[in-house]
């Protein structure tokens, strides 16, 4: 099936329709007759009616105000027209009436407006002003200072909020997209030390983690705009995050932007003080990302959030019995651990007797043939639950095989991958080519119809533990770097092979892999010679969505709320903050995600997805053990408490799987022009 994460014909043909009035609205300032003609434009009026389900225009239309920097009320338009009385509604539909929207006394475009809706603990409140003040804000948007002469009740605000949320956090997207456009091209022609700016690391690897910020962001806003109009419960709690992390996303550029532009983003007048400054207004004006607890639920387990791909029949009967299937298997908390390896071995079996280890490889391969979508709910399900990470063997090996493999190699080796007789780690770095794998020195001398072996490998996972090696070595020159690599099948057991094991921080254990003149025949080889690198990218590809999922974060913020109830730490406003803010970035991770999966379902190329992926699966991660470890006190300490295994097992995540910054590289570099020119 395909996955769907943009915007549909209706909605893109409303954006650009708003693209080209904005290209005609002047320099931005706010007016009357500008507003008027907004109104005139149909914009005001997307979501009027009760049952029309428009927020994806709505949310399209404000994404397009916002890379324009259109001025103007609208959050507060498109939430107050689902309030008012109808003749009021009509005059803020037509443009007629502008609605100021706040909590009194400082109220937002009180200077200019014509209706004033005040938020008053639960209920939203019709103001009768009696004298209005001007102020200046950060944002410079005709704030005042009223008094209040009298006011009457309305409705509750919360349940029709989500339309100020969604708009609002539609709204940042563009306007954080813009800045970023324009930061990213100061710094390619800015030049400093005879080079561009934005060939530094410190410009352009926070440039390039913002940038994934913005596009989670974007997709959450799709996401809530999609359910909201479907009727979805959780349509109006996922616009509420949308906002949050819209926000989050729209204040970090902002202050990357000023450092960015050096001296001329710090002037008054420059290219970046006018809009940070409105994002941190919009951040305060109205509550609920000041207060995310407010729209945001949780529950013990933290599923009353969750992003999940539309499955259709056949998918979702494939999740039921992957749900049934693993049961039995619950008690087993190894994904990220060695420690009962007999007991996963158990687990990955029955998973052979499915043929699940086969799930998406080719029927003519003795593959099911499943599709992108069934392997990535299999593995998501499996990290959720805790069970096990997937067999290398299976991924990145089979499809290798099948791939590059001759015959011979594919009849030898995928059925016991298939079967779980043959296993395999991936032995890929050394000491001194960790992350620069083009680097790697462990050598392999063709001699007749044997390659002979020397060098050293480090960091690989669960080498002790499986019955070969997927080898990376080189058998051209040094000089010639990743177009002299070469991939080579190594039994364990093979003589000349030592294998140590490294204990980590969190109990677990890598392995460091001595190779001393070991003799392998030349048809264990996978593929031409030297042509390693294109065909290890090509595995990647293939394996991109299911390593890094986002049940492995829920699974990590599920430990965390349940310590927080177990211990009544929960109880306290202060973590019940601290815990929605992480439902957030929880989301954030579910959101790459589904950006990753996408294009896996869809076939396309995924380089700066698959390293979105990674970057922010790692930031959370990292982000809910720390804070846990931070509001946990002596009793997160414990060894008992749960808390403390995640804050030492995070450690890794920032390395394993390509290290964060160069994750970031590719992000920036591919996404944003920026980065050392290679």
């Amino acid at each position: 099936m395909a996955l769907d994460l943009t915007f549909d014909a209706d909605s893109v043909a409303i954006a650009d329709s708003v693209a080209r009035f904005c290209a005609l609205m002047g320099d931005g300032t706010f007016n009357r007759d500008l507003w008027k003609s907004l109104a005139d434009l149909g914009v005001l009026a997307l979501g009027a009616e009760p049952d029309a389900r428009e927020f994806r225009h709505i949310a399209a239309a404000c994404e397009a105000l916002g890379r324009a920097g259109f001025p103007g009320p609208l959050a507060a338009s498109f939430f107050a027209t689902g309030l008012l009385p109808p003749d009021k509604a009509e005059a803020v539909i037509a443009g007629e009436a502008l609605v100021s929207l706040g909590t009194p006394p400082l109220m937002p475009w009180g200077a200019a407006a014509d209706l004033f809706v005040a938020l008053d603990g639960d209920e939203a409140r019709l103001v009768e002003v009696a004298r209005t003040e001007p102020v200046e804000t950060l944002g410079g948007e005709h704030w005042a200072r009223v008094e209040v002469a009298s006011a009457r009740a309305l409705c509750r605000w919360l349940p029709a909020f989500h339309r100020h949320e969604l708009s609002l956090a539609a709204y940042q997207v563009g306007a954080a997209q813009s800045l970023l456009d324009r930061t990213a091209a100061h710094a390619r022609d800015r030049k400093q030390f005879g080079q561009s700016i934005g060939e530094f690391q410190g410009v352009a690897l926070p440039l390039g983690e913002v940038a994934t910020r913005i596009a989670a962001a974007r997709t959450l806003v799709l996401v809530a705009a999609q359910r909201l109009d479907a009727g979805d419960a959780d349509g109006p709690a996922l616009a509420g995050a949308a906002r949050c992390l819209a926000g989050r996303a729209a204040r970090e550029l902002g202050y990357l932007a000023h450092q960015t532009f050096g001296a001329f983003g710090v002037t008054r007048d420059g290219p970046v003080f006018g809009l940070s400054r409105r994002f941190q207004q919009w951040a305060v004006q109205v509550p609920a990302e000041t207060a995310p607890e407010a729209c945001i639920p949780l529950a013990s387990d933290g599923s009353l959030l969750m992003l999940t791909p539309s499955l259709d029949n056949a998918d979702g009967q494939f999740l039921n019995e992957v749900r049934s299937f693993l049961k039995p298997f619950g008690h087993i908390q190894n994904y990220r651990s060695t420690h009962d390896q007999a007991e996963s071995e158990v687990f990955y079996r029955a998973l052979a007797g499915k043929g699940w280890l086969g799930l998406s490889w080719p029927q003519e391969a003795g593959g099911l043939g499943g599709s992108a979508m069934q392997e990535f709910l299999l593995w998501n399900e499996i990290a959720d639950a805790g069970i096990a990470r997937p067999p290398q063997g299976v991924g990145v090996v089979a499809k290798t095989l099948i791939r590059y493999g001759t015959d011979e190699q594919k009849t030898r080796w995928l059925g016991p991958i298939r079967r779980h007789e043959a296993t395999f780690a991936l032995a890929y770095s050394e000491p001194e080519a960790g992350s620069d794998l083009a680097s790697v020195r462990c050598r392999a001398e063709r001699q007749g119809d044997h390659y002979v072996i020397n060098g050293n490998k480090c960091w690989n996972s669960k080498a002790h533990l499986v019955s070969h090696l997927w080898l990376l070595c080189r058998t051209g020159e040094q000089s010639a770097k990743s177009r002299a690599l070469s991939l080579i099948i190594v039994p364990t057991d093979a003589p000349g092979v030592r294998i140590r094991p490294i204990e980590l921080m969190d109990g677990n254990e890598f392995t460091e892999i001595f190779l001393d003149d070991v003799r392998v025949p030349v048809d264990q080889r996978v593929g031409e010679e030297n042509a390693a690198w294109r065909m290890m990218a090509g595995a990647l590809a293939d394996e991109r969505h299911v390593h890094f999922g986002p049940g492995r974060v829920r699974s990590d913020f599920r430990i965390v709320t349940e310590f927080a109830a177990r211990t009544g730490l929960d109880k306290r406003p202060e973590v019940r903050r601290t815990l929605a803010d992480l439902a957030v970035e929880v989301l954030e991770a579910e959101a790459q995600a589904l950006r990753l999966l996408q294009v896996a379902v869809n076939g396309g190329e995924a380089a700066v997805e698959a390293a979105a992926n990674k970057v922010t699966h790692t930031r959370v991660l990292q982000s809910i053990a720390r804070t846990a470890m931070a509001i946990g006190g002596p009793e997160g300490l414990l060894e008992t408490s749960g808390i403390e295994l995640l804050w030492r097992q995070t450690m890794t995540e920032s390395i394993g799987g390509g290290t964060t910054q160069i994750m970031q590289g590719i992000i920036a570099r591919q996404e944003l022009g920026l980065g050392a020119k290679t």
